[in-house]
């Protein structure tokens, strides 16, 4: 993929799970400070029932250069683009077993995880 078809940043979060002091556990996303350059392919969008709610859900194609810092992202984590949506990482993908670009697909609108 030409480097100009990267052209907007993400960055990346991971849910970090803590006791709450009373036998909760509670998960939030923090910065994993991993920051790149992307190319989001919006893929379409419906709506879904979640609880007892009508929500639009969006769903994209993320593509990032494959890294050691983004060949250890997993499905539990989390990005944002440059406008400022957020995004649950549903499949990472490494389409050409090369280790040269991975593909994300990604959701926005679901909840938040």
């Amino acid at each position: 993929m030409p480097a100009g078809a990267l052209r907007n940043r993400v960055s990346f979060y991971r849910r970090i799970v803590e006791d709450d002091g009373a036998g909760n556990r509670r998960g939030n996303f923090t910065s994993m400070d991993l920051h790149r350059w992307a190319q989001v392919k919006p893929m379409g969008g419906d709506e879904a029932v979640i609880a007892a709610k009508l929500q639009s859900r969006l769903t994209a194609e993320v593509w990032v250069r494959s890294d050691s810092d983004t060949r250890g992202l997993t499905a539990e984590d989390r990005l944002t683009d440059d406008k400022g949506r957020s995004w649950n990482i549903l499949t990472i993908e490494n389409p050409d077993q090369r280790d040269k670009m991975l593909k994300l697909t990604v959701e926005a609108g679901a909840g938040d995880g």
